[in-house]
């Protein structure tokens, strides 16, 4: 095959033949930041990991992920790495990175806010849940601000589901992200919820979000249903993204 043909095709796994597979398996389990640098020694990207050697074992391959990433991994010629005493202390570092170096592959490129912490407690049909900015014993995170919008939706697709009948016009009006503290929540019979509540915030385990939709599926007329479907996409999507995190693709 001609030279030029062979620059052409990128090699499967870049920074495996750059940093070597002993490297990566080497690589700590613990929660951690991560710098990369391009041939010139700029420091191109900066992320945080719950578990660093699964967080970072994602870049070894570039089939099936983003373009965006796929440059990355390609002009990265070096990682460097650190590690933090919680995932909070991670996101804390992250942010202070981006703000500083402003890598050119961080889409934010700014000051990170402060992670938020999501609280929750369950007896019986009844509920509480709501996010803090300091994390207490039993609390789930840390996360990003957006969680604000998934803890608002799920307390009104769990208030839609024990309310057989209502409308999204009935949702009372503190179910909403727009506040912290606690959202008293009602829940659907059954007695599996405060499970599902906790594995869905602690692994992203999803059967919260398909009962839900085995709930809610096709109630009302098209405006309920795309009221609905927003909503039920809000908690899907985190919940999707939490669960790839902890399994070191996300």
């Amino acid at each position: 095959m001609p030279e030029l043909q062979l620059r052409l095709l990128p090699a499967a796994q870049p920074l495996v033949g750059r940093m070597g597979a002993d490297w990566f398996r080497a690589l700590p389990t613990g929660p951690g930041v991560y710098r990369m640098q391009d041939a010139a020694g700029r420091i191109v990207y900066v992320g945080k990991a719950r578990n660093l050697r699964q967080r970072l074992a994602s870049y070894r391959r570039t089939q099936g992920q983003a373009r965006r990433i796929v440059r990355l991994i390609h002009e990265a010629v070096s990682i460097e790495w650190e590690l933090c005493a919680s995932e909070g202390e991670a996101l804390q570092r992250e942010g202070e990175l981006i703000h500083t170096l402003q890598p050119r592959f961080n889409r934010a490129g700014r000051w990170s806010p402060p992670p938020l912490y999501v609280r929750l407690a369950c007896s019986g049909g009844d509920g509480r849940l709501g996010w803090v900015g300091e994390p207490g014993d039993g609390d789930f995170g840390p996360f990003r601000p957006g969680i604000r919008r998934v803890v608002g939706a799920l307390a009104q697709l769990l208030w839609l589901a024990a309310h057989d009948g209502a409308s999204g016009a009935e949702v009372p009006h503190g179910l909403d992200s727009g506040r912290g503290g606690e959202i008293r929540l009602s829940l659907p019979n059954g007695p599996h919820w405060g499970r599902w509540l906790q594995d869905y915030f602690a692994v992203g385990r999803l059967a919260l979000v398909w009962e839900l939709a085995a709930i809610l599926g096709g109630r009302g007329p098209a405006f309920e249903q795309s009221f609905l479907r927003s909503r039920w996409n809000e908690i899907a999507l985190f919940g999707r993204q939490r669960n790839d995190a902890g399994r070191g693709a996300g």
